[in-house]
């Protein structure tokens, strides 16, 4: 069941407090020492909500529980809100701050301002102690084929350089792939994406891995939840999609880096 929540109140804006820009709407809650982060699917006046990424970006922070990874913990609404005059429904995501009240910075300014001379950014998390936290990013980006991994969706503990949690993960699993073409769709394995550490290549950036990284075991029993709750939300054919792109890149990337699976 989606809890329905009223948020018609709250400010939104392209960018939450952290240093993350982007075109998704965003905005913060406070519940006592408790903040909030909000994101709302792609809007325009015209059309009103037309995307689905606050949904993706709840499905895949349940897939980086199954794997292992350390991911802010997205939870999905349904919430009454307010945006251009206008009031109306729609799905929306929320977590809990991910940096835990530590200050963070983007890798993307830590790099500009650290970065040693002709040093790339893979570099660079080499050098900050870094690499087996990327490599994972790496394995997730892959198997969610995340679209929009720049400089400022990447953010450090900014007393110690080490990485936070993966967060702003909802332009992935097909969120822009349209319904009536989504019915046994796959987007390829080699198409160039926003990425800012390593090449533009997923792909590729598995092909830089050279430790042995533990992955948590995916099996048949993981579809159900990741759905849970999604059947009115997603349609059969999109949630099948989904599912068949996950099992294919989580075995190409086990073929590929040849992860160590972890049984939980």
């Amino acid at each position: 069941m989606i809890p329905c929540i009223y948020l018609s109140n709250i400010k939104w804006s392209s960018s939450n407090l952290g240093s993350s820009q982007g075109m998704l709407s965003k905005s913060t809650i406070k519940k006592g020492e408790v903040t909030y982060h909000v994101k709302m699917s792609s809007y325009n006046e015209i059309h009103g909500v037309y995307g689905i990424e606050s949904i993706s970006e709840v499905i895949a922070s349940r897939l980086a529980r199954i794997l292992g990874i350390d991911c802010a913990d997205y939870k999905l609404y349904n919430a009454c809100v307010s945006k251009g005059g206008k009031q109306f429904w729609t799905y929306l995501c929320i977590s809990k701050d991910f940096t835990g009240g530590r200050e963070s910075i983007s890798f993307e300014k830590a790099y500009k301002l650290l970065k040693l001379e002709h040093e790339t950014p893979l570099e660079f998390v080499k050098r900050t102690g870094n690499t087996y936290g990327v490599y994972r990013m790496f394995i997730f980006d892959y198997i969610i084929n995340n679209m929009d991994r720049h400089g400022a969706n990447i953010e450090l503990c900014k007393n110690n350089l080490k990485f936070l949690p993966l967060f702003d993960n909802g332009n992935s699993l097909y969120s822009s792939t349209d319904e009536e073409r989504i019915k046994n769709y796959y987007y390829g394995d080699s198409m160039n994406v926003n990425n800012f550490i390593g090449s533009r290549s997923l792909l590729n950036n598995l092909k830089e891995i050279d430790l042995e990284i533990g992955i948590n075991k995916l099996c048949q029993k993981h579809r159900q939840t990741l759905f849970k709750d999604l059947s009115n939300v997603i349609s059969r054919d999109r949630r099948d999609t989904i599912w068949r792109h996950i099992v294919r890149r989580y075995e190409h990337a086990r073929e590929i880096c040849h992860f160590q699976e972890v049984k939980k």
